[in-house]
């Protein structure tokens, strides 16, 4: 559907025009809350920046919903036998289109009763008069509902991408499609039972507690699946050291990483200790910082050819991949272990620095480990570019990408 596509990237570009204006607003007109937008500070802000960043974040939520309901429909006229037969990508896009669609409008409902407390004094969570009922804890509820799935939305694609290609470059069928398509299914009705995990520390009563933390404990049996899916397809056969498979097993090793942290934050009473240190940074960043990540090289390589026409660089990404992975590991275990400290996080100093301080420049040198890696990238990205603009290594159509044979999969493979 090219129309809902094109209103969807107009809705877009509205958004960030209003998001521009909220962030570049000056004196009071600030914004004086966070990132997860938690009243009363975000219903009593001064400034009109919070009307432009609730305009931004509805406008998203409109471009998100028509690209959902686009992504829906077209893989389910994919096969004719429903997703179970479809490819193990599109319906990994399904799904991950699925959690969009039901879990973004409530929290933009949340939103707009914010900015109603803020406009109409309707006192759904400003609780400075009690005879309301107002709860602020509402909105927490409200907010990650949508802000916890939003972390499968993110990694079911990929997912998918890495089922999809390990079997191709495998030459063989994907290993046990089935099991890799019900824990897909799984994770994607799981991931709305989990989100109260952020709440811990909140007041929330014992069963709620404990029922949150078992359904997070739970969720990690499909990812489990995901992960022995990959490691079964690849099992027994020759691995080839082509660059997607070394970023993919790097994407592989990182989200295995950080899930195993994960669990240990899905204990109700561990995590009384845990939140709001080191340690849930170090875990979230495993994620959504450095393994999500790992797939952009894997997909520049696979596609630049067809979408660009030019060549790219083979030969340093195992390099990269390799500083990389070295570069999270000395950052992130450091950040684990200072969370099991207590180091917590938002704090510009505290009175014992000097037990944690060598572990912080451990960490700063994984920090510039990781950041070189980044503008190598970016650096053999532009060279890429001026090569091809230059006519030295300008490829018409697609390019083999496999000292084996191999020709990109963009082309053989059934989408």
């Amino acid at each position: 559907f090219e129309r809902c596509n094109a209103i969807s990237v107009w809705f877009f570009w509205c958004a960030y025009f209003f998001l521009y204006c909220g962030a570049n607003a000056r004196g009071l007109e600030k914004c004086s809350f966070g990132w997860t937008f938690y009243p009363p500070l975000s219903s009593r802000s001064l400034g009109r920046s919070t009307f432009y960043l609730v305009a931004s974040l509805h406008l998203l939520t409109m471009s998100s919903l028509l690209s959902s309901i686009n992504f829906i429909v077209g893989a389910s006229f994919t096969s004719a036998s429903g997703l179970l037969e479809a490819p193990i990508f599109t319906t990994a896009i399904a799904y991950g289109s699925w959690l969009i669609l039901t879990s973004l409008p409530v929290t933009a409902a949340g939103l707009l009763m914010v900015l109603a407390d803020k406009v109409a004094f309707t006192h759904y969570f400003d609780c400075r008069d009690f005879t309301f009922m107002s709860d602020p804890i509402l909105f927490v509820h409200l907010f990650w509902f949508f802000a916890h799935p939003e972390v499968y939305i993110l990694v079911l694609p990929i997912m998918g991408y890495l089922s999809r290609t390990f079997a191709y470059i495998m030459m063989r069928p994907v290993f046990h499609k089935s099991a890799a398509l019900t824990a897909i299914q799984l994770i994607g009705i799981m991931g709305y039972f989990v989100y109260g995990h952020h709440l811990f520390t909140m007041g929330t009563s014992i069963d709620t507690r404990g029922f949150f933390s078992v359904m997070t404990g739970l969720v990690a049996i499909p990812t489990s699946a995901k992960v022995m899916t990959w490691i079964g397809g690849l099992y027994g056969s020759y691995v080839p050291g082509h660059p997607i498979m070394v970023w993919l097993l790097s994407f592989a090793f990182h989200f295995s990483l950080g899930g195993m942290t994960g669990l240990i934050l899905s204990v109700a009473t561990l995590d009384l200790q845990l939140h709001d240190t080191y340690f849930v940074v170090g875990h979230f960043h495993l994620i959504l910082a450095v393994a999500i990540v790992c797939v952009c090289p894997a997909l520049y390589v696979e596609f630049c050819g067809y979408y660009f026409g030019m060549r790219c660089s083979l030969w340093p990404h195992h390099y990269l991949a390799a500083v990389l992975s070295f570069g999270t590991v000395i950052l992130f275990v450091v950040y684990h272990f200072s969370g099991l400290l207590g180091v917590p996080r938002r704090m510009i100093t505290m009175a014992d620095v000097i037990v944690w301080m060598p572990g912080m420049v451990w960490a700063e040198m994984g920090f510039g480990m990781v950041s070189l890696v980044v503008f190598c990238a970016l650096y053999m990205v532009v060279c890429d570019a001026m090569n091809s603009v230059m006519g030295y290594e300008r490829v018409d159509g697609m390019v083999s990408w496999s000292a084996r044979g191999f020709v990109s999969m963009s082309v053989k493979l059934k989408w």
